[in-house]
Order: structure tokens, then sequence, then C-alpha cells
């Protein structure tokens, strides 16, 4: 569902211990810890922090094209990236996904509308034209393909995850060279890979293990129209390939209630642990599973923990702490039916599963801008 809205707004909330405690807006950003800028798109769905501190978003232009804004650690638009502080792609598309290379370049991931998209950009907002064709690659599968999330291998390699859509709905993985940009012969069938494993079957978030195994999150449902889902997280070897020592086959799905539930996120522990964020039944899901593909009954008492803030809520990205505390970004509607009733929610975690009561409010920060809706993305 997306919300067109005439700015883009920036809400940077303390996650180090303040004299107020956690989860207070760092009133070094912005104004009171909010910047609203007067770019133009319907939302910035992708965001990514460089090392000096400065903020990348990406999303797209009125005009569909994708787009990357940069903002110093002060909330200010950064004049030295692209023109006046954004990067628009020549290309008809919407990017999503946005992850740092090590020298400093930019890729995207996204979709044309019919072929998936992958875009590198130089550190200063300018297409590479060492990757694909003037820094643009794309992918067909089916006609209607799009990638929503990236992972960097340090081999030089990066993976993309998204869905092929035409005709029937496949999680599709594509693995390319950093080099060039051409897709890399030892992954699945000549660099990509399609997953049909219900009538439905969505990918949109993807981590790499440091062994080399891909973790992918997503959704399993129905054919539709109303689309019902089931959880999904999978792992695949390094070609591709379901890994058999991951829950069944490679595969684990879940229903924790009788609505649909989801997988938006995924972070690897240090320990080899799982997290997930989504939605299970309106609600914020956060869990984590074992290495082995099985829920943690560490964590929660059952591996999973059911959030409710308002009468919907949702579970978009989430971020591990360096000391395992687990921070989740969503949104959440007072009122079903009425998106004016939107607000942006963090949530943070200990790493037992429970809510942290020194952030926020009980371990909750909840943000209702105006004008609204409020809704968060990353």
């Amino acid at each position: 569902m997306r919300w067109t809205i005439g700015l883009v707004v920036l809400l940077l909330i303390r996650a180090t211990p303040v004299h107020a405690g956690d989860g207070n807006f760092d009133l070094g950003f912005g104004t009171l810890g909010i910047v609203n800028t007067t770019i133009a798109v319907p939302n910035i769905p992708g965001l990514a922090i460089q090392a000096d501190g400065k903020i990348l978003v990406t999303g797209r232009t009125p005009t569909t094209n994708p787009l990357v804004a940069r903002f110093d650690e002060a909330g200010a638009i950064d004049p030295t990236f692209g023109v006046g502080g954004t990067a628009i792609v020549p290309v008809t598309g919407s990017t999503t996904g946005v992850s740092l290379q090590a020298d400093g370049k930019i890729l995207l991931a996204g979709t044309t509308f019919s072929a998936a998209l992958l875009v590198r950009l130089d550190a200063s907002g300018n297409p590479d034209p060492a990757f694909g064709s003037g820094g643009i690659v794309t992918t067909t599968l089916s006609g209607q393909d799009g990638y929503g999330d990236i992972a960097i291998d340090p081999a030089g390699k990066v993976v993309a995850v998204g869905s092929s859509t035409a005709g029937t709905y496949k999680l599709a993985i594509g693995r390319y060279m950093l080099a060039d940009g051409s897709l890399d012969p030892t992954f699945g069938a000549g660099g990509t890979r399609t997953f049909s494993l219900a009538p439905s079957t969505l990918g949109g978030s993807i981590a790499r293990q440091p062994d080399g195994k891909l973790v992918v999150g997503g959704v399993v449902g129905n054919a539709g129209p109303v689309f019902t889902f089931s959880g999904l997280v999978m792992r695949l070897d390094d070609a591709g390939s379901p890994d058999g020592a991951f829950a069944s086959g490679g595969v684990a799905t879940f229903d924790l209630s009788s609505g649909s539930d989801t997988v938006e996120d995924l972070a690897i522990q240090p320990d080899g642990g799982i997290v997930v964020t989504g939605t299970s039944g309106g609600r914020v899901l956060v869990a984590r599973y074992t290495p082995a593909g099985a829920f943690d009954p560490t964590f929660a008492g059952t591996g999973y923990r059911l959030v409710t803030v308002g009468a919907l809520d949702y579970g978009r990205n989430l971020v591990l702490q360096p000391d395992g505390k687990i921070v989740v970004v969503g949104y959440s509607f007072a009122v079903r039916g009425q998106p004016s009733t939107g607000s942006w929610i963090v949530l943070r975690l200990l790493p037992d599963g429970t809510l942290d009561p020194t952030f926020g409010d009980a371990g909750v920060v909840q943000v209702h801008p105006s004008p609204g809706p409020g809704i968060a993305y990353s």
C-alpha cells in the first residue's frame, strides 16, 4: 500500500543512553529530531547510514525515476551529493533497497515495473559506468520482476531478492559480480533462481551468513484475489539451492494468527540466530530462529513475540545493536481503515525477547506526525 505525500520526513530517535532515557528525539537532528524536506516522493522505503554518519534514502520521483537523497548528520540536505543533494537515475522505475560497498559506492535494488533493477552510484551520486550499462543492470525473469533487498558478498558479489509476478507469484533471487554487474553463472541457473512454494511466493528480505549461506524472508499464500499469507524463512547454500540442514528442506513457514503472517526484514546474530520482524494478525511480530531453522524457545518463551500498539500494527525493518538488543521500526493505525490515524513506531527488545523498559514507554516509541498519516518503512 502506498501513500502519496509531498514531503520526505526523517525522524532520528536516540537509541543510546541520554539523561532522560533511551528512545528520546535527537535534538541535534533537524528540528527537535525531525526533518521535513520538499523532496517529492511517494515514500522512502530504503535508508542506509554511511560510515561518516551521512544518511541515504531512496525511492522514486513522481515521474517514476529512482531517486536517492543524502542528508548530513544534522539532517540538512547534502549539496555535495548529486544535484543539490539528490541523484535521479535515468531509467523508469523505483528503488526500495540500498546498501553501501566498502569503497563508498551505493547499490540500489528495485524494479523498472517490468524487469528487476540494480543501480550503482559512486560516492558523489553519479551513475558508475563500470557497472552494467551506465550504472544500470536490468534482469527479466518473467516480465513483471523486481528486487526489494540486497546483500553484499565480501567475495565481490551482490545478491538481490524480490519477486516475479507475471502469471504466478514466485520468489526471485539473482547474484551479480560487483566488478561489472554481470550475472554470476555459478549461482542458480545462469545467475538467477526462482521459487514457487505455493500459489503465491514472494521475497522481501535477505541476509548473508559468514559461511556464505543466504537467509531469505518473505511470504507464501493463496492465489488471490484476496490474499492470505504465511510467514516464510528459507536458507540457501552458496550455489542457490535450499539448505537441507535448515528447517524442512531449507524452508520454514509459520501461521501464528487467523490473519496473515509476514516476514518483512531479518538479520543474523553473531551466534547464528536469525531474528525476523513482520506482522501477524495485525500485530508486530518479532521472532528468533535457531541456526537449524526452529523457533528459539529462549526468546520470549516461544521463539516469537507479538506486540500490540494500536488496532493494526506492522513491523517493517530491524537493526541489531552491538549489545544484542533488537530495534524494530514500523507503523500503527489507531483505527482500522482510517489512514489518518497512522503513526510511526519504534520498539526495542532485550536479547531474550522482552520489551526493553528503559526505551521509550515500556519499550515502545510512538509518534503521530502532523500532517499524517505516519508510515515508517526503515
